[in-house]
């Protein structure tokens, strides 16, 4: 029916809701974010079809989905293995979508604590006695270190896929939870469990041990890990060049290496030069010219 519109009448017009009740959000490292309308049954993999969706370097294994749980439309939180799911999605890992998730995608090497520290206040600002804040964390070498919603039956491998997976540095020998619990008397315990990192990988279920709210999962680095350090050999050596240098090898080492000094060689007007060392110098000659 429509109203002819006198003098004086008032015409309100509503804004554009900024919810879709009936729709999903796909977030973050993909190339088509935005809403996409939900439909009963839906899962994952019906909304990211495929890995032509992502941009290059997306996190597969640990996919975010924020979820908004009965009446009060409470937050919970589930995470996938979204390259299981599309490569099985009859497996566990492909999770029906209801209405309102927000699926969010991660990029690999890229710090996503941002967007966790968020989940994880809304998580806490819900808290209650009977529903408590859930947290773990985990640090040392992991790609994304820090602290993550613990989820439903959550094991150390779901931690360390949320982690963004061990670094190239990890000692798998090398691990240790820290758990926290409240004996009868009230006092808060401490216990260290030390993890077997390769049992894990090797899929063995008994050492994948369930995860409890405030566990803190610590990931050591390999004993002497580090950086490859070099030193470059010019002028009158047999074989001038750069070489690798371990911890404590000596000048002299590395010149007999390199098939020590030519007949041509004035050993008395060597140089060596440290990059800090140029630095340094070249730092001392700008604050002279300024004089």
């Amino acid at each position: 029916m429509e109203m002819v519109v006198q003098a004086g009448d008032l015409l309100s017009v509503l804004a554009v809701l900024e919810e879709v009740d009936d729709s999903v959000s796909l977030l973050g490292h993909t190339t088509r974010p935005g809403n996409y309308e939900w439909s009963p049954g839906m899962r994952v993999t019906d909304l990211v079809s495929s890995e032509r969706m992502l941009k290059p370097k997306a996190d597969l294994g640990y996919v975010l989905i924020r979820r908004e749980d009965g009446p009060d439309r409470l937050t919970t939180v589930l995470s996938l293995d979204l390259g299981a799911a599309l490569a099985n999605p009859a497996s566990a890992s492909n999770i029906e979508l209801q209405v309102r998730d927000r699926v969010m995608i991660f990029e690999l090497g890229v710090v996503r604590a941002a967007v966790i520290s968020a989940i994880l206040d809304e998580l806490e600002a819900e808290a209650t006695q009977s529903r408590p804040f859930q947290m773990v964390k985990v640090s040392g070498q992991v790609r994304s270190p820090g602290g993550y919603p613990l989820e439903a039956g959550m094991r150390i491998s779901d931690i360390l896929r949320a982690g963004g997976g061990l670094s190239s540095s990890a000692f798998s020998a090398g691990a240790e939870l820290t758990r926290y619990s409240v004996d009868a008397s009230g006092e808060r315990q401490t216990q260290l469990i030390a993890i077997d990192l390769d049992a894990i990988i090797d899929g063995d279920d008994a050492a994948d041990l369930m995860l409890n709210s405030y566990d803190f999962l610590s990931i050591k680095e390999v004993p002497a890990w580090e950086k490859q350090f070099e030193i470059e050999l010019i002028g009158e050596i047999r074989f001038p060049g750069v070489y690798p240098v371990q911890r404590g090898e000596t000048l002299r080492s590395v010149l007999e290496r390199a098939g020590g000094l030519t007949d041509l060689a004035f050993p008395g007007g060597s140089v060596f030069t440290r990059e800090t060392l140029r630095k340094r110098e070249a730092d001392q000659i700008v604050v002279l010219e300024r004089r």
